[in-house]
């Protein structure tokens, strides 16, 4: 799911969670045309016969990922997705699709589930192209005064992340004081500060909610 799955599941179902970790979330911002608009780009796309020749043109991975997620079209084979341009001509109804699945676009809208987080963390290695928009989102959330740590790390998108999961459910658990009362998970909230770097004992094992939902 990612740290962009992370922040618009997190948004939307926050009946479901408790505590929310956004680990360098791509995405944020809308995108406009991504890499669209290159004529050998489209023509390297219109002698793609199959997703797995899509795939190979280079620099592209992220774009096509987009489209088939968000402006998919069943009648558009073989790659069944629109791209924000097409002939060399901007497509606005697909770059409007775009933008609104983008989370800095929409978050204002679930500024009340957010605030009902016990805990929310986001971090970003300083090496990683995705921390400008990593930092805005922190931005908007100390706007509207929801508590959450933000860090930038030393690293490149992909670096200790097993690391940075563990230090994430040590962060839950310093926080939280978790009571059993009948049959259900009682979190209650101790106090929670915003800071930049986190020292964290090691974690126990943590327990995830078994509930489904939709996106």
């Amino acid at each position: 799911m990612g740290g962009y799955g992370a922040s618009r599941i997190g948004m939307k179902h926050s009946e479901v969670f408790g505590a929310l970790y956004i680990m360098s979330p791509c995405c944020l911002s809308a995108r406009g045309m991504g890499r669209g608009g290159n004529p050998s780009v489209e023509a390297a796309l219109a002698a793609a016969k199959s997703p797995e020749e899509a795939a190979k043109i280079p620099g592209l991975a992220t774009t096509l990922a987009v489209a088939a997620a968000w402006s998919p079209n069943p009648k558009n084979p073989p790659l069944y997705f629109d791209m924000a341009t097409k002939d060399g001509q901007v497509q606005q109804d697909i770059v409007a699709k775009w933008a609104a699945n983008a989370p800095l676009a929409f978050i204002d809208q679930y500024i009340g589930n957010l605030k009902q987080y016990k805990a929310i963390a986001i971090d970003v290695g300083d090496q990683d192209v995705l921390r400008v928009d990593a930092k805005k989102l922190h931005d908007i959330l100390d706007s509207y005064g929801i508590p959450n740590t933000f860090e930038v790390y030393l690293g490149t998108h992909t670096s200790a992340v097993a690391v940075r999961f563990q230090n994430f459910v040590t962060l839950v658990q310093n926080n939280f004081r978790v009571c059993r009362l009948g049959q259900e998970n009682l979190i209650r909230p101790r106090d929670l500060r915003a800071s930049n770097s986190l020292e964290l004992p090691e974690a126990a094992p943590f327990r995830r909610h078994p509930r489904r939902f939709d996106r």
